[in-house]
């Protein structure tokens, strides 16, 4: 965005992660969502500004659950408390 130095995070952004099902599973796709400064100072309406980010080569990063949440368990160990127990058994996705 103009007037912001490059590779500075926007203030109020967050990295978002969706779950989504696909005919072939369930995925996660991420994106970075920012609104505009004016919109900050509430001067401005509309939908945040969503920047696509690419994992691997692709673009948007979508990930297979599975291989999302094995990545996540790799990074933080297994035994974290915060990570999620759901599995996707390719119909639905399972909590204990």
């Amino acid at each position: 965005m103009p007037g912001f130095p490059v590779n500075d995070a926007l203030p109020a952004g967050a990295l978002v992660f969706e779950l989504y099902k696909r005919a072939n599973g369930n995925y996660v796709r991420i994106e970075y969502v920012a609104q505009t400064p004016a919109q900050m100072r509430g001067e401005a309406a509309g939908a945040p500004f969503r920047l696509r980010t690419t994992c691997g080569g692709i673009s948007p990063c979508d990930i297979p659950l599975g291989a999302f949440n094995k990545a996540v368990a790799d990074a933080i160990g297994r035994d974290n408390p915060f990570l999620s127990t759901c599995t996707a058994d390719g119909k639905q996705q399972v909590c204990p």
